[in-house]
């Protein structure tokens, strides 16, 4: 027994020498660990985890803060050089740190009392009991009865037998795999912070933007790994949150951060991986390669991720983050930028995007991304109205399709394809059909739930919408349109108050959006505060500005309540010329004053021009028109409801 634990003693030893030797070293991590020991991370793993009863990134962790405890009694330096040298990549996270494992910050230190570091030690790693430490037993031991001390070597006995069987179990199980520590991990959830970009060229921030992105579809390849949109993470860039914090507001456990780093051919990523939840780094990998094997390198990295979180991939999971999606690394860097301007979303930018992903398919014409991403750009580009809805829907379909040609498994082309069946083609079970088939190839895309609710709610399958827009919402909080969906479908379900929460959730994220606007002026109504409800509309119209319209709304309130409101944007709206552009809107305008004919004459108007007329059948203008003629023919001819 005394040689068992001998051979515990030396692996501590050993470890404790190597981390010293490597302390002032932050990317001195796991993986570098197991490489000097000379042993797998899973065998290291049972070893100390059945001395220690920690995981190796905890007991690196902690043997790094116990170092910065002696440094900060002793006065050595600052709190933040200790950091460094101690291997933290940040005082920051090392204070967070600090204060989880202590209780309180390394400032506080010299006005405390701290427990002596080697007692705690030999605590944390469950070290033999020392020679001094025996006599002392020995001395106490002589103090008590012949019979009490009989009991006493008996129950030592007993406590070292069950020691040997525990450890004897856990060293002799050289066929465990790490299906044990799979069943811990119950929340496989994690969000990846924008990586900074460290190189010198300033458009390399395109390059690594589209490193984070390209890590991210990755990760939505793996099954069950919810991963946060790419877009809810564009708000941490640069943020001074704590990972707890951070992990809260999006509700995941795990955050990816890193940076990336180009010089000639070659490419540097660092990533660090983070239970956010306990503010505790796990890991923290570096990644030199040469910038040809770029592909590679980043399916490596989702592999690391998927380690981490004890994910055993599948065979075709392992061929999906294999795969190049293009050979010719030019192209890539093009797509990259298509993408980055992409997901800004302005009409302007949504132009830059043609140009790059059009040069991208210059130099390679089955890029099948380039062409999905040209299918995302022209079905976004409808909504800006600088294009013809005609023009943009048929672009669309015809790149969706194209892409789709080449490589049938990207989720986006899918998901297009089915929004297009929807807002265009009005063929409702195709549209559900590509959808679903979207959110199975990717279920984290959160576009693919968005488009499903808009699909559901022109059906007036409102509880089924609420169930998907939810699903969107807990992969894109952040996002504008899905936080205002969700407050367009709980205000055709009676839930104004969520309807409120989230207008002005959509409201926050941004302003520019006046759809946020009309459901919270919508909501206020419907809840009898008028005034509340023409407070938004005149805060969005000086926002516009449209001072005109501000000041004449403002007025026809006063005078004759929402009903002049109402009455005065129509006529504002027919003498700008804009009602010709918006036929649909003018018919909920007249439906809300009662004038059904006018009404009915313009929603006519939009069934001829395709324009919004979707949403005749689920709509609380409406609710009073379905037993008029003229409209069971539009819903015959839609295929919506019930017009008979």
């Amino acid at each position: 027994m005394a040689g068992e634990l001998s051979m515990d003693q030396a692996l501590i030893n050993k470890l404790n020498t190597v981390l010293e030797a490597n302390l002032d070293n932050e990317l001195f991590g796991v993986k570098e660990l197991t490489e000097e020991l000379g042993m797998s991370r899973a065998q290291l793993h049972r070893k100390l985890h059945a001395i220690t009863g920690k995981s190796t990134s905890q007991y690196i962790r902690e043997f790094r803060l116990k170092k910065a405890m002696k440094m900060l009694q002793n006065n050595v330096a600052t709190a933040s050089e200790i950091a460094y040298r101690v291997g933290f990549k940040s005082p920051t996270y090392f204070n967070t740190s600090f204060r989880e494992y202590y209780g309180y910050t390394p400032g506080e230190v010299k006005y405390r009392n701290p427990p002596i570091i080697e007692k705690s030690e030999e605590k944390q790693t469950k070290q033999p009991v020392n020679q001094d430490q025996d006599t002392s037993i020995t001395s106490s031991i002589d103090k008590i009865s012949s019979r009490q001390r009989i009991l006493l070597f008996f129950s030592a006995g007993l406590l070292l037998i069950i020691a040997f069987s525990y450890y004897f179990y856990f060293n002799s199980k050289d066929t465990i795999s790490t299906e044990t520590t799979k069943t811990a991990i119950t929340d496989k959830s994690i969000a990846i912070i924008p990586f900074k970009n460290l190189s010198e060229a300033k458009e390399d921030e395109f390059f690594t933007m589209g490193v984070t992105s390209t890590i991210q579809n990755q990760l939505n390849r793996i099954g069950g790994l919810k991963v946060i949109s790419e877009n809810s993470m564009k708000k941490y860039a640069n943020t001074k949150m704590i990972p707890s914090e951070i992990a809260k507001e999006i509700g995941v456990t795990f955050l990816l951060n890193g940076s990336v780093q180009k010089y000639g051919d070659s490419i540097r990523i660092i990533t660090h991986f983070i239970n956010a939840k306990k503010n505790q780094q796990l890991s923290s990998m570096v990644f030199d390669w040469e910038y040809n094997n770029i592909f590679t390198l980043q399916s490596n990295i989702a592999k690391q991720v998927a380690e981490e979180l004890n994910i055993q991939l599948s065979t075709r999971e392992l061929e999906q983050i294999d795969k190049k999606p293009t050979k010719n690394l030019e192209a890539y860097n093009l797509y990259l930028k298509g993408r980055f301007f992409w997901h800004r979303r302005h009409e302007e930018d949504l132009n830059k995007s043609i140009y790059y992903f059009n040069q991208a398919l210059k130099l390679d014409s089955t890029y099948a991304l380039a062409y999905a991403g040209l299918a995302d750009t022209y079905f976004i580009m409808v909504w800006h109205g600088s294009i013809s809805q005609n023009e943009a829907f048929n672009k669309g379909k015809e790149l969706a399709l194209k892409a789709l040609s080449i490589d049938n498994t990207i989720a986006e082309a899918h998901a297009t394809l089915g929004a297009i069946a929807n807002w265009y083609e009005w063929d409702w079970e195709e549209a559900e059909k590509k959808i679903k088939k979207a959110i199975v190839i990717n279920p984290n895309y959160a576009s693919a739930y968005q488009w499903y609710a808009e699909l559901l709610d022109v059906l007036g399958r409102n509880k089924e919408a609420l169930e998907q827009i939810e699903m969107a919402l807990k992969l894109n909080p952040n996002s504008c349109m899905m936080n205002a969906t969700s407050a367009m479908i709980n205000v055709k379900e009676g839930n104004f108050d969520k309807a409120l929460i989230d207008a002005n959730r959509a409201k926050e994220i941004d302003k520019t959006q006046g759809y946020a606007y009309w459901i919270l002026f919508e909501c206020y109504w419907n809840q009898g505060k008028d005034d509340d409800a023409i407070a938004e509309m005149e805060e969005w119209w000086y926002l516009e500005p449209n001072i005109e319209m501000a000041k004449g709304s403002r007025a026809a309130y006063d005078k004759s309540g929402i009903k002049g409101v109402y009455k005065y944007i129509i006529d504002y709206d027919l003498k700008k010329g804009y009602a010709s552009k918006q036929p649909f809107l003018m018919a909920e305008k007249y439906a809300f004053l009662g004038e059904n004919e006018k009404a009915l004459e313009w929603l006519e108007k939009a069934f001829e021009q395709n324009l919004g007329v979707l949403q005749i059948y689920n709509n609380p203008y409406f609710k009073n028109f379905h037993s008029e003629p003229r409209f069971k023919v539009l819903l015959k001819k839609m295929n919506l409801g019930n017009y008979d």
